[in-house]
């Protein structure tokens, strides 16, 4: 399974769904974001074999310390692949914390 997180966190932008592209549009969500929160953000296993990217608080301090600018503007941001697509992205009002 490992093999496979680390597949998606070099996302091919081919694959993403027509759902995602919509939502990331309505929700403000660009590209570049989705891209940081696959690198960066944390993997957890959700229903139905899905995979779940989360860009936390730490993988916000991690990411910028990378990149070398702010990147709070996406704390909280979660992104769903489901069979290796990423289906949808969506922003949180709180922190997870139950997924660990």
């Amino acid at each position: 399974m490992q093999a496979n997180i680390s597949g998606l966190r070099r996302r091919a932008k081919d694959t993403d769904t027509l759902h995602l592209k919509v939502r990331c549009q309505q929700r403000g969500i660009r590209t570049l974001d989705v891209d940081c929160v696959c690198r960066f953000g944390s993997c957890y296993h959700g229903p139905g074999g899905a995979l779940i990217f989360h860009f936390g608080w730490r993988a916000v301090v991690e990411a910028a310390r990378d990149l070398g600018r702010r990147l709070d503007h996406l704390t909280n941001i979660v992104l769903v692949f489901v069979e290796g697509r990423c289906v949808t992205a969506y922003r949180r009002a709180r922190p997870m914390r139950h997924w660990r």
